[in-house]
């Protein structure tokens, strides 16, 4: 299922003369992105919904009336001012459906074959509550693709007090993904030490990850404040 949410049809700032042009554009641009993204999924069969509306009750509309498993969104990669004036749609929407997302940035490598072939997956975790729910799906996409499975976890900055917590926290990661005779690769456990944006990108680079499998928190506090601060 191919799915477009565009901006409202009708302007209200305009006078109500000058809506019906406005609706009649609209219905010739979304006639026009549907084909676009027909040619886009030759082959496959593809339906088009193109929806208008507030993104985050589209998007559960959709998700729950086409029986959606998996949500697949590109994302702008926006930092800074950008960021914090705009927000993250991509990380609005995964923090609220009830589907698994998977975003693919700007830097991503292009996919340019019918299949896609994950040979290592890198799934960090911070061990939270929630994140067993995340390990078994990070487990069924090694089993599925035989893939190389990378466990990380990151404490802060390395001093003495942190050895007992980095034995701790190896030993968390080997239960919460144990070993399994259906992997083709015994996962490896990694607890590392720094900035956990940082070092997620170091450790995907070191093991030439294919995937990255995070957990994403419900939203608490300010609405918002999430996907802009």
């Amino acid at each position: 299922t191919a799915f477009y949410v565009r901006p409202p049809a009708v302007n209200p700032m305009l006078q109500t003369a000058g809506w019906s042009q406005q609706i009649e554009a609209a219905k010739a641009a979304d006639q026009e992105h549907r084909s676009e993204l027909l040619v886009s999924f030759a082959g496959l069969p593809t339906k088009v919904i193109i929806e208008e509306g507030p993104l985050d009750s589209c998007f559960e509309k959709a998700i729950k009336e086409n029986k959606i498993d998996l949500l697949v969104m590109g994302t702008r990669g926006r930092q800074g001012v950008r960021k914090l004036l705009l927000g993250s749609i991509a990380e609005e929407l995964f923090r609220q459906v009830t589907c698994p997302v998977i975003t693919v940035g700007p830097e991503a490598f292009c996919c340019d074959t019918p299949f896609t072939e994950f040979k290592h997956v890198l799934f960090a975790t911070d061990l939270n509550p929630l994140a067993e729910n995340t390990a078994r799906y990070a487990e069924s996409i090694a089993r599925e693709y035989k893939a190389k499975l990378t466990v990380l976890h990151v404490l802060p900055a390395k001093d003495k007090k942190h050895s007992a917590r980095e034995t701790e926290a190896l030993e968390e990661l080997r239960a919460l993904v144990p070993a399994q005779p259906e992997f083709n690769f015994a996962p490896d456990y990694v607890v590392e030490h720094g900035e956990r944006g940082d070092v997620v990108l170091n450790t995907a680079d070191r093991v030439q990850a294919d995937l990255i499998v995070l957990g994403a928190h419900p939203e608490a506090g300010v609405p918002g404040a999430a996907s802009h601060l």
